[in-house]
């Protein structure tokens, strides 16, 4: 073990007796000569421990930050995750203990634990704690770590601080990676319905967000410098606000990161919101002028947040402005009796609806005796289409009140329509509607009222000269006709479900008679739900009260036909939902139409924050065209709907199956919708 003939080197492990750390241990030498003389040599003291420094903490802290006072002296107390200010980073230490020896200390600084590839390990006296890496050049975005090695003469320990992400006021490496958009969804908004709620979602590099210890969130209005509100360009956000398609503006702040908060107005302050990277909050004043309000975010640490990442902004939105829409109609078949056609070409043109966020457009044909139905259910016309010609294989009659309405939708479910009344291409002339050469209606189908029943107990009077045909019938047993035009002395007249006029032999007559009044009320008939009947008369020239050579021999006329209906409309589904770019339409289909599956599919909203909007979708009600044989594409004349935490009834008629419904002021609690569907015939 000693390589030398004048040493001498003893294992301490194979001792009987174990040294004890902490003590001092001496080498005695003794040398004895032939003649039995002896002398002594004793060793230095030689201080056996095996025990190293504790493993200390490692701080790392900005030089450039206030200090604390602690019981008179100065320090820097807190432990900083980014460096957000200062050219330089310190390091502070605790906790490196030796029970009998003194400690000294060095110190490096490198990109990795235990690294010194920054800083280089330099020796630092034993009372000191801290020390600041001054002189290096910090890159932007790179993390530091802190190594301070702890020794005494015999043993060592190192510890690392848990690292600084530099990222100094002005620097764009990382902040330019984040983003914020307006609502929460998959694509950034720029409209809303909504004038009392705000959404916002962040995307932040993880690396950064890692460190955060919160987010900041506000809405802010931006202004020019005139005051005036400017309008929002169409890019997703940045480090600034993009009011114009350079992404520049007077509202961008000179470091480019954010805003000038002088230049905007402070809708809702910063709010700290945790390490959530999504928002939903409500608010008040938003208003639909045009004004462009901007979600800004801030990351914060505990030494500080960074500057404020801002989204591309949003407006409150407003329904679409219709201009001029006219309609007209060419028959292909025309029944010259009845004054009614059951095919086609439709050719509708109308001007641009003014909404920069058009969707689509949806047309119908409403009409019938009363004007109110859809001959021809809603259809959808892209937007940027303004005209169409289409073939309709549907009755249109010159007896009834014919429009067509046009409805434009925006992307957030607002819209709004505009109708024309239905013109007619007669013989390539176009002409409106009641200026149609026509002959009159004959037969009539009709209700009980006292009218009628004057008609068919004591003839004909003047004042009973005006009768309404009707196209639906409530009751279960009994049908009205008259014929207030004819002047003869006596009518046959029949009821079956063809429209011609079947004697009373005839195998499909359901009634038949004989009067001499211009109406009939004929009761006990077996009637189906479902059924069109036809009520028909006829009479010859004999009985006519002033004959004249024009006169035919024979008339026969029929009506129109009139529906049983003996059920309400029926709906299927409702929903408290989101606005209408959550629904997905089907190539042709509208929104309007909403399907029952479809329906099903949506989502029920249990909660939500606006106050000021719901947005309401249903289930096509079902009723009796179900039948096929009804003259309107549906059974329901008109939706009513109530809301509110009771049954009070805000009424409005609508003739489609969604409604974003603005209210003045929801209050907090639970509230219930309630629709209904009226049909053709009144129940109340």
């Amino acid at each position: 073990m000693c390589p030398h003939t004048q040493c001498f080197a003893v294992d301490i492990t194979a001792e009987t007796s174990p040294l004890a750390n902490g003590k001092s241990y001496y080498f005695t030498l003794s040398a004895t000569n032939r003649a039995g003389l002896s002398a002594f040599l004793t060793s230095d003291p030689y201080y056996y421990d095996t025990v190293t420094p504790s493993p200390g903490l490692v701080l790392d802290f900005d030089p450039s930050a206030p200090m604390e006072v602690v019981s008179g002296s100065s320090f820097h107390l807190a432990d900083v995750d980014v460096l957000l200010e200062g050219a330089a980073v310190g390091v502070r230490w605790t906790g490196f203990n030796h029970p009998t020896a003194a400690v000294e200390y060095a110190v490096a600084l490198g990109r990795s634990p235990g690294s010194h590839d920054t800083f280089p390990f330099t020796t630092v006296p034993s009372q000191v704690s801290s020390f600041t890496f001054a002189g290096v050049a910090l890159q932007e975005g790179s993390t530091y770590y802190a190594t301070v090695v702890a020794e005494t003469g015999f043993s060592r320990v190192n510890s690392s601080s848990n690292g600084v992400l530099v990222y100094r006021q002005g620097g764009v490496a990382a902040l330019r990676q984040a983003m914020v958009r307006d609502g929460t969804g998959e694509v950034d908004v720029d409209y809303q319905a909504s004038s009392s709620q705000v959404s916002a979602q962040w995307l932040v590099p993880a690396h950064l967000h890692a460190r955060i210890s919160h987010y900041e969130w506000a809405l802010l209005q931006a202004a020019d410098q005139e005051g005036e509100t400017p309008t929002r360009g169409g890019e997703e956000s940045g480090s600034g606000i993009r009011l114009d398609s350079s992404g520049s503006g007077s509202n961008v702040s000179e470091s480019g990161l954010g805003p000038d908060v002088e230049q905007l107005v402070v809708i809702r302050d910063y709010e700290n919101v945790g390490k959530d990277m999504v928002g939903v909050a409500s608010v008040s004043g938003l208003r639909a002028d045009g004004s462009v309000y901007i979600n800004a975010i801030k990351a914060c640490f505990a030494s500080g947040c960074l500057p404020p990442v801002v989204s591309n902004g949003f407006q409150i939105s407003t329904p679409p402005r219709p201009g001029s829409f006219n309609a007209t109609y060419m028959p292909l078949q025309f029944d010259e009796v009845y004054s009614s056609s059951s095919s086609g070409t439709l050719e509708l043109e109308w001007e641009e609806f003014q909404d920069p966020q058009l969707a689509y457009y949806e047309w119908a044909l409403v009409g019938g005796a009363e004007g109110v139905g859809l001959l021809a259910g809603w259809r959808q016309v892209d937007w940027f289409q303004n005209r169409i010609i289409v073939t309709l294989n549907v009755t249109v009659s010159l007896h009834g009140i014919n429009t067509v309405t046009l409805r434009g939708i925006n992307s957030v479910g607002l819209y709004a329509s505009t109708s024309a009344a239905l013109q007619w291409r007669v013989r390539d002339r176009v002409t409106p509607q009641e200026d149609v050469p026509r002959p009159p209606l004959v037969v009539y189908d009709t209700d009980s009222s006292q009218r009628v029943r004057n008609l068919a107990e004591t003839g004909w009077r003047q004042e009973d000269s005006s009768v309404v045909d009707i196209q639906y019938t409530g009751s279960e047993s009994s049908l009205s006709g008259a014929w207030p035009d004819l002047r003869y002395s006596q009518y046959n007249y029949s009821i079956s479900l063809e429209q011609r006029y079947q004697p009373c032999s005839s195998e499909g007559t359901l009634a038949c008679g004989t009067t001499a009044l211009n109406a009939a009320i004929v009761s006990n008939l077996p009637l189906s739900h479902g059924e069109r009947y036809y009520f028909c008369v006829q009479t010859n020239r004999e009985f006519a009260l002033h004959s004249t050579p024009t006169t035919p021999p024979s008339l026969e006329a029929c009506s129109n036909g009139v529906t049983v209906d003996l059920t309400p409309p029926l709906g299927r589904c409702i929903k408290i939902t989101t606005p209408a770019s959550h629904l997905t339409r089907e190539e042709g289909v509208s929104l309007g139409e909403v399907r029952d599956r479809e329906c099903a599919g949506i989502n029920d909203t249990v909660f939500q924050v606006s106050t000021s909007e719901l947005f309401l979708v249903w289930a096509e009600f079902g009723d009796v065209e179900e039948s096929g044989n009804a003259v309107h594409a549906s059974g329901v004349a008109h939706y009513s709907f109530a809301i509110g935490q009771q049954t009070d009834h805000n009424h409005e008629c609508i003739s489609h199956s969604f409604l974003l419904f603005r209210y003045q002021s929801l209050w907090c609690g639970h509230y219930q919708l309630y629709v209904s569907g009226s049909g053709h015939i009144c129940r109340c």
